[in-house]
């Protein structure tokens, strides 16, 4: 994924006493422009949106390429998150037994936003993947989120043919 610095970002890094946000967009069923649950490490409004201050670790984006060995590890996040009251449930209840609406394997956009910035086209996206685990106990959620490789979800058939060449 290439980074585009929105002027208002890049102008912001510039200043002294920078205080950052990491913003996390969780994405459900059809991931349309509306199907996502706001949260970040601290609470904070983007765009009328409000983003729920409930992470607790400082994330850190992990990815590897050795070119020398021709060898990659796929880039992942984990992110630990205060199990809140989320629509009268429990947000865990929200991400594993909504009937309705599906997280797993659905997009999580990460944008970091300086200095409160209310408006997401000044936050630099940082990262974009997909939740593959979800676990939690009653007091707090850990999500892992990995990047979408290009092969994701492709099968290669494995069938053999009984016809022979002559």
């Amino acid at each position: 994924m290439s980074l585009t610095l929105p002027a208002a970002y890049s102008s912001a890094s510039k200043v002294g006493n920078i205080q950052e946000n990491w913003i996390v967009q969780l994405y459900y069923d059809n991931e349309g422009a509306n199907d996502w649950v706001g949260i970040s490490m601290a609470d904070t409004t983007v765009g009328s949106v409000f983003y729920h201050g409930v992470i607790t670790n400082v994330p850190s984006i992990r990815s590897s390429i050795n070119l020398v060995k021709s060898t990659a590890k796929t880039g992942n996040v984990s992110l630990n998150v205060v199990n809140f009251q989320y629509k009268g449930d429990d947000f865990s209840a929200e991400l594993l037994f909504q009937g309705s609406r599906k997280y797993i394997n659905r997009n999580v956009k990460i944008y970091s936003q300086l200095n409160g910035d209310s408006t997401l086209a000044n936050c630099l996206q940082v990262y974009q993947g997909r939740l593959i685990d979800i676990s939690h106990d009653d007091a707090k959620i850990t999500l892992n989120i990995t990047e979408q490789r290009p092969w994701d979800f492709i099968t290669i058939p494995q069938t053999k043919t009984t016809d022979s060449k002559v």
